[in-house]
């Protein structure tokens, strides 16, 4: 009589798994570095607006304009995210790295009767286009859509001093 043989052979076997779960697992790894690195530049340009608006609001003599107070605001948020941001887009003037850096978008606006004076407000909002590195182009494998970029924002307001 002979037995019955069972085939035990699972060669391969992990290699087919391997290759069901890899895809997962890599939207996963990316996704979380993106969306870390995100995060890091959205504290970046809420700092940054803080930076902005602080040294705008200080007191000062003679009292600023003002174009003059928009032109503080926006050294003080560039000088701040010029060293900071990490941006993997190549499009823009080198920074003092001499990496590419798409500069943020500031804006500022006082808030009073007497226009730039103590008790009026500043606001001072920063936006900045984050470009993603590598999360659309693996959506794009698996027929997906989605955008290279979001806008992050930050918005203070201070009181004059």
């Amino acid at each position: 009589m002979k037995t019955k043989m069972t085939i035990k052979n699972q060669n391969g076997a992990s290699a087919v798994e391997f290759a069901i779960i890899a895809p997962l697992l890599l939207v996963l790894l990316f996704g979380i570095l993106e969306g870390g690195l995100a995060l890091y530049n959205k504290a970046v340009i809420t700092n940054a607006c803080r930076e902005g608006a602080r040294d705008g609001i200080v007191l000062r003599s003679p009292q600023l304009t003002q174009p003059e107070l928009d032109q503080l605001v926006l050294d003080t948020v560039i000088n701040y995210t010029t060293s900071r941001l990490i941006s993997f887009d190549g499009n823009e003037a080198p920074n003092n790295n001499g990496s590419q850096l798409t500069p943020p978008i500031v804006l500022t606006e006082v808030n009073g009767i007497s226009g730039i004076g103590p008790g009026d407000s500043l606001t001072v909002r920063v936006e900045y286009p984050y470009s993603f590195l590598a999360f659309p182009n693996l959506l794009a494998l698996i027929k997906g859509s989605y955008s290279n970029t979001i806008l992050l924002t930050a918005e203070t307001i201070m009181r004059f001093e």
